[in-house]
């Protein structure tokens, strides 16, 4: 059954369209990690706090638990307090003049929440997230990695149907991100709650979400599990958060799903999903990993390379158009054959 239900939403900030789901639906079942990624400014963070109850749509629904809580064809606005919806911001906003276990618990004061009730529920979330050794510490005397498990408790003790999360681990550094990651998504799965997180990087995004959805321009242009986002990264703009090479050609030929495109100085042939004619202009998209340097028809030119520690990473030219490879050995510098092993056409061009 779906925990959250959302259709042809839309939302204007005077005439700048933010987002625009008019046609289009989505549903988050219960229990689910769902997480939208997007560029800068593709309306992710308007589309949480429609959801929310922070912004109001112009159109749409939003369906929670089977209620309406928000309606522009039945003139249903159900305030943020009463849509039992636990939210995560960016920056965690802890009260610095509280111990924690009074950030904790703010919520349920405001809501007349019994005091045995209270202590119950700080103490079992506290426990669940490690961190009840630390409840009569101030927030200015905690690590980052402890302030994001504060600002997670004090979601998760309003017993939420819905959580919210907006890059909620961003502001840590790369080595914490890489371990919330791992707990994150192991606290929430634990605790069956059904789950929107927002982020812009593609990391968070496959190693915590269920499924993903990629929003451009305020619109919801793919909807998949991770697996399969990788398997067809066939939208330049997913290409471009998955780290995939694009190039553009021309299609020489097509035969059933596979299509031949010309890149200048050699051509590959790439499975498409789409519809294409010869001549037609193409987008091939590829992973940096699907190539084999010395071998094939296509001519690169060298242009340097880095060490990463698994790999090299080999940047080089394709006509005009730069792409990566990452080699086991490193490679010198000028001209070289490649092969493509792996590739995809799309009809969407940079």
């Amino acid at each position: 059954m779906s925990s959250l239900v959302v259709s042809n939403i839309v939302k204007r900030f005077g005439s700048v369209v933010a987002l625009n789901l008019k046609g289009r639906r989505f549903e988050v079942e219960r229990g689910e990690i769902f997480v939208v990624i997007g560029p800068s400014g593709s309306g992710k963070t308007t589309l949480l706090r429609s959801i929310a109850g922070l912004e109001t749509p112009e159109e749409g629904e939003i369906v929670l638990d089977g209620r309406e809580v928000f309606s522009s064809y039945k003139g249903v606005n159900v305030p943020p307090e009463k849509r039992n919806i636990g939210y995560v911001p960016q920056t965690w906003a802890l009260w610095p003049h509280m111990r924690v276990w009074d950030n904790i618990a703010f919520g349920l004061k405001i809501r007349k929440i019994p005091k045995d009730e209270i202590k119950s529920r700080v103490k079992t979330v506290a426990e669940a997230l490690k961190i009840d050794h630390l409840l009569d510490r101030y927030p200015w005397q905690l690590s980052g990695g402890q302030q994001q498990r504060v600002a997670l408790a004090r979601a998760l003790v309003l017993e939420p149907s819905l959580l919210l999360l907006d890059e909620p681990i961003s502001n840590l550094d790369a080595a914490l991100r890489d371990e919330a990651r791992v707990w994150l998504r192991a606290t929430i799965k634990s605790l069956r709650i059904t789950s929107l997180y927002v982020t812009h990087d593609i990391r968070e995004a496959v190693s915590i979400g269920d499924r993903i959805a990629l929003i451009v321009d305020g619109v919801i242009r793919r909807i998949g599990r991770p697996g399969e986002l990788y398997e067809n990264p066939d939208d330049p703009v997913l290409a471009a958060l998955l780290r995939f090479n694009t190039v553009k050609g021309k299609i020489r030929s097509v035969s059933g799903n596979k299509v031949e495109i010309d890149l200048g100085s050699g051509s590959v042939i790439c499975s498409s999903r789409e519809e294409f004619k010869p001549e037609e202009e193409a987008l091939v998209i590829f992973s940096p990993r699907d190539l084999i340097i010395g071998e094939g028809a296509l001519e690169v030119r060298i242009l340097g390379s880095s060490y990463g520690g698994e790999y090299y990473e080999i940047l080089a030219e394709i006509g005009d158009n730069q792409i990566r490879i990452y080699s086991t050995s490193d490679v010198s510098s000028g001209l070289k054959r490649i092969r493509i092993t792996k590739c995809i056409a799309s009809k969407t061009l940079l």
